[in-house]
């Protein structure tokens, strides 16, 4: 997706989830973001699932992503960004930069169903965070 999604704001539900090495599901959540361009969802769900990472103690991530333009300002070394997203850029770079190893990789959104559900039940939800242990 190219940055014009920046100017059309729009009711967002994120989703993610954390699986093991094997693919097995450990953990899901899906986030009510309110009204916010994809972009920006893009970035809160990217932060919500390094903190649930970080919480649980793991040590060795690979962050997959459907999005290449938040996945190359996640990874890029230039700091010119859009004031909007810079903060949230921030908080995920800090993440990410913890005592722990992060492989960010690019994945096509039809490769997840599982998360793309997920990410439906954000949409209406009534609390801000849900998450799915099973």
């Amino acid at each position: 997706m190219d940055g014009s999604a920046l100017a059309n704001p729009g009711r967002a539900g994120v989703r993610g989830l954390l699986r093991d090495i094997s693919s097995l599901w450990i953990s899901g959540f899906s986030l009510s973001m309110g009204i916010t361009t994809n972009n920006m969802a893009k970035l809160g769900v990217v932060c919500q699932g390094l903190m649930m990472a970080w919480d649980l103690g793991f040590k060795f991530i690979q962050l997959e992503l459907d999005f290449v333009i938040v996945l190359s300002w996640l990874t890029a070394t230039t700091e010119n960004f859009l004031l909007d997203v810079f903060p949230l850029i921030c908080n995920c770079r800090s993440l990410i930069e913890r005592a722990w190893v992060v492989q960010a990789c690019h994945v096509y959104y039809e490769a997840n169903e599982c998360a793309n559900a997920l990410a439906k039940r954000g949409n209406y939800q009534q609390q801000l965070l849900t998450i799915y242990n099973t």
